[in-house]
């Protein structure tokens, strides 16, 4: 897997954006619920989770799904924070992409950095 992102989502610990959780609308708002019984219980309180929303009406992802964004603030352990979240029934996906990308190409003003398991190198753009 490949990630492409702009040197904006470079940051030092995960959490510095909400995460988003992608939710099959049957069924979303006891999903939502239970999204929230189970970061509150991996530590993160009552961390607001809201319905992402686009020109007043719920924004969809490319399968028609409904996004959820969980502000949680520092993430303390994303292998554990991920695995519970894809345990929830009605969760399709989530933002923690767990050992998935092997590269990540990170645009940076006039160059493109190439992040690659192990290693990282820059090339001009």
């Amino acid at each position: 897997m490949v990630v492409i992102a702009d040197d904006s989502k470079l940051v030092a610990r995960l959490g510095k954006y909400p995460l988003p959780v992608e939710v099959l609308e049957f069924g979303h708002k006891a999903t939502a619920a239970h999204l929230l019984e189970v970061i509150a219980a991996q530590g993160y309180g009552n961390a607001p989770v809201t319905q992402r929303v686009r020109d007043g009406a719920p924004f969809r992802s490319d399968s028609g799904n409904l996004i959820y964004d969980c502000a949680l603030g520092a993430i303390t352990s994303a292998p554990k924070l991920a695995a519970a979240i894809a345990a929830i029934p009605g969760v399709v996906e989530h933002g923690l992409f767990i050992g998935l990308a092997r590269t990540l190409l990170v645009a940076h003003p006039g160059e493109v950095e190439v992040i690659e398991r192990g290693r990282s190198a820059a090339i001009g753009a």
